[in-house]
């Protein structure tokens, strides 16, 4: 149990996230992207991202070229809050969720991204379709997780106080 390395970063750390061969760590404040060697420690790069939430989420896609980054705070064209990324730091997406994103993650083809909040979205990367999974906006639920099965034919949503498991 022993403290390999410690990662200095400027602000507070609202997430973190491996790549799928666990190589790079990735973590996350409301300004900048790191990229860490997992083993070592060391930073190998960062980048700007400007998020304005307290709340971020960070999640790989399943072959590690891509991270989608969400945060809960209310999308404007101006700033949206969610962005997906290349390994490289570059955006290639981004979208704006309307209620915030609780949590982001990949379909397991890495085709599509889910995106929850008050609203579950599906978006396609390739076609930037947009297709309401689940609205709980006016519920009074709050929904805070959401993962994806294997098959990427269904997902399960953590609304409080229930789980919630839907086919796509």
């Amino acid at each position: 149990n022993k403290v390999v390395a410690q990662l200095k970063h400027n602000h507070y750390v609202h997430c973190h996230s491996f790549s799928q061969d666990k190589k790079i760590l990735v973590t996350c404040d409301q300004s900048f992207l790191y990229f860490w060697d997992s083993m070592t420690g060391n930073k190998l790069k960062e980048f700007r991202v400007n998020m304005t939430s307290d709340s971020i989420k960070i999640s790989f896609s399943t072959d590690s070229s891509m991270m989608v980054l969400g945060s809960d705070d209310h999308g404007r064209s101006s700033n949206p809050n969610v962005k997906v990324f290349n390994i490289n730091g570059e955006i290639l997406n981004s979208y704006c969720h309307p209620y915030g994103a609780t949590d982001v993650t990949f379909s397991p083809d890495s085709k599509s991204i889910i995106v929850t909040g008050g609203t579950t979205v599906l978006i396609d990367l390739t076609t930037k379709e947009q297709k309401a999974l689940a609205n709980y906006a006016d519920s009074g639920y709050y929904m805070n997780e959401v993962h994806v099965s294997a098959s990427g034919k269904s997902i399960i949503e953590c609304v409080r106080p229930r789980n919630d498991i839907r086919n796509i």
